[in-house]
């Protein structure tokens, strides 16, 4: 019964392949509401100088939309098959594709942004968070490659050891990251005047090595938990 079980288990590149096109799908559907919400809140074009005209109704409607998303995208990689490290990367893949779906399906829809240091309003729960266009762009092919990894490594291993170095540099990356979307200058009702780049770029450089760290221990063929 096992061996019929793992024959019927569908092949990481299937999982990925299926996972990549619900996260298209969902990365238009995204586009498509922001596409109408700017349509309305902002006949004149959504840009830097912006006055973010959203009335506290709006935005809670927003806020719960967007927790619905991460629902839906934790709700698929919860479904996928294998450990639960598997099922995370799933949902850092899924998430960073819908994400990169999203600005692609909007300079379709309406040529923004023009540029990718254009600003943009990311998330507003629990804050607003702001940031130019090239930093989640940047972090989602980021998670895209280290979601993968983690298929390569358990197809490979049936294991994921995460050393805890590499476990604590991740984690200070996703940090450095969120601290650089919330720390802004000025009235919330509007694009913050500057964004700090060195936490960008802090956060690149700590999930770099950890990551870097993480597969050299893949790598090896002791099978030794790192705790």
């Amino acid at each position: 019964m096992a061996a019929d079980d793992l024959r019927r288990r569908p092949s990481s590149a299937r999982v990925l392949v299926w996972l990549g096109i619900l996260a298209v799908a969902f990365g238009y559907i995204e586009a498509a509401v922001a596409h109408y919400l700017r349509m309305l809140l902002y006949p004149d074009g959504f840009h830097a100088s912006i006055l973010l005209v959203a009335d506290s109704h709006t935005v809670a409607v927003e806020a719960g939309r967007e927790l619905c998303t991460l629902l839906v995208i934790a709700a698929a990689a919860a479904l996928t098959p294998g450990p639960p490290m598997r099922r995370v990367a799933n949902f850092v893949y899924v998430f960073a594709i819908w994400d990169l779906t999203y600005y692609a399906a909007l300079w379709l829809f309406e040529g923004w942004p023009a540029s990718l240091l254009a600003w943009d309003l990311l998330f507003v729960i629990p804050v607003p968070w702001f940031a130019p266009v090239l930093a989640p762009i940047s972090i989602s092919c980021i998670g895209i490659i280290g979601a993968c990894s983690v298929h390569v490594i358990l197809n490979r291993r049936k294991e994921l050891i995460v050393p805890w170095h590499g476990f604590a540099l991740v984690n200070g990356a996703l940090m450095a990251w969120e601290i650089s979307f919330m720390l802004h200058d000025g009235p919330l009702d509007r694009f913050p005047t500057r964004y700090r780049w060195w936490l960008f770029l802090l956060g690149i450089a700590l999930a770099g090595a950890g990551y870097v760290l993480t597969w050299c221990r893949n790598r090896t063929r002791c099978d030794r938990r790192v705790s």
